[in-house]
């Protein structure tokens, strides 16, 4: 994958979480919800061992831009 193709996928990542996370919260807490903002929201543990192997944790930015790199 070229770095051009790298770029709009994680910028796309963030504006997919930016929304998923406006649609989960309170109106008021949604609108202190941006792309600068986002990651305070989001676990600090982005892996997890399960099954003797570490694993992604759903819903963060990496797994988010994995899932759109699959498409």
């Amino acid at each position: 994958m070229n770095r051009k193709k790298s770029k709009r996928i994680k910028l796309q990542s963030s504006k997919i979480i930016v929304t998923w996370l406006r649609s989960i919260l309170s109106e008021e807490e949604a609108d202190k919800v941006n792309l600068k903002t986002f990651r305070e929201l989001l676990p600090e543990q982005t892996h997890f061992y399960g099954g003797g192997k570490f694993l992604l944790n759903a819903y963060t930015e990496r797994w988010t831009q994995k899932k759109l790199n699959r498409r």
